[in-house]
């Protein structure tokens, strides 16, 4: 929290490229800190039968947040370009985005307050031993793992391909503006995302009450059928089809999100929960986002310009991904037994 919070600061009051460059990058370690951290503390505080559910909770904050930022930014900055926040000391001389940035960064501070107040949860291992047992911890579980991270990685990179693409697909095939097409995109998102994740921390612990781990994994090879039933929609050429699929994936890929997340911290050693959901964020950004929206681009550019060619490309990703969730997910099913 502290990294991100200067990073944020550090930001708003860049004055060149290599300031915006280290600022930025600040800002991205304190991300990638606070997810996998946050899961391993919530399963040091929760026992299993109700961890999904406050992992889920995580989910619901990202969701809502970047539901919300798009608006709460916009309002923010309209307001800060009208000289609202001119007598502000220290910001008011700013331009508009440099006066939003540093009170979003300012967040941080209260934020900080709090986790410090945090009570350390009981551990069952010494936190001081180095990162080379958690790397044999992780290889001696590597039948178990790797199915799990190759899951979570497939649902990542057609999620990644279908986000980044289904703007575009409303604007260029069905006609909408830019900016209705993306109040389409936010509102579907905050509700069947919000929606999707809670229904993903329920469904996911019952399961385990019921079947272990195993029954997580149940859970996640049903959201395979899922993923293809949403994907189906775009086989039909109206607007209406569009907007139910990207729903329907919204509300499926956020439970698979959830179950993905809490079997991983629990095939693995307490040691190495955060470890091994790091790896798992790593993954599914380096590969997913690089590759996800990527290779809609060159099946599109495959394909040719045809009316339905974007939509065809999109569902050849999603059911290709879906296809291998659902296999490497019977897999894991049966190491499981």
């Amino acid at each position: 929290m502290v990294v991100w919070t200067t990073g944020a600061f550090l930001f708003g009051f860049a004055q060149d490229l290599s300031g915006l460059l280290t600022a930025r990058v600040m800002i991205g370690l304190g991300e990638a800190v606070i997810g996998p951290a946050g899961i391993s503390l919530l399963c040091d505080y929760l026992p299993p039968e109700r961890r999904a559910r406050a992992i889920a909770f995580i989910y619901l904050g990202a969701t809502i947040g970047a539901s919300l930022s798009f608006g709460g930014g916009g309002w923010l900055l309209d307001i800060a370009e009208r000289g609202s926040f001119s007598g502000v000391p220290i910001i008011g001389d700013l331009s508009g985005w440099r006066q939003v940035c540093i009170i979003l960064a300012s967040v941080g501070i209260p934020l900080f307050a709090v986790l410090v107040c945090f009570r350390e949860p009981p551990r069952s291992f010494d936190p001081k031993v180095g990162g080379e047992r958690s790397f044999r911890d992780l290889w001696d579980r590597r039948r178990l793992i790797w199915p799990m991270l190759l899951t979570g990685l497939s649902i990542a990179l057609a999620d990644f391909a279908y986000t980044t693409w289904q703007t575009p697909l409303l604007t260029r095939t069905y006609g909408l503006t830019a900016g209705t097409g993306g109040q389409y995109l936010g509102l579907t998102t905050l509700i069947a995302g919000t929606a999707g994740a809670w229904i993903g921390g329920v469904l996911s612990d019952r399961a385990q009450a019921r079947h272990g781990t195993a029954g997580r994994v149940g859970v996640i090879r049903y959201c395979a059928f899922g993923l293809l039933l949403g994907a189906g929609f775009l086989l039909i050429p109206q607007l209406w089809a569009a907007l139910c699929a990207f729903a329907i994936w919204q509300v499926v890929a956020n439970i698979a999100y959830v179950s993905c997340a809490v079997t991983l911290v629990e095939l693995v050693t307490d040691r190495t929960r955060a470890f091994s959901s790091a790896v798992s964020v790593s993954l599914s950004i380096g590969i997913g986002l690089g590759f996800g929206p990527t290779s809609v681009a060159f099946l599109n550019q495959s394909i040719g310009r045809g009316e339905n060619a974007l939509s065809l490309s999109i569902l050849i990703i999603l059911v290709t991904m879906a296809l291998t969730t659902f296999a490497v997910s019977s897999l894991l099913k049966q190491r499981l037994k």
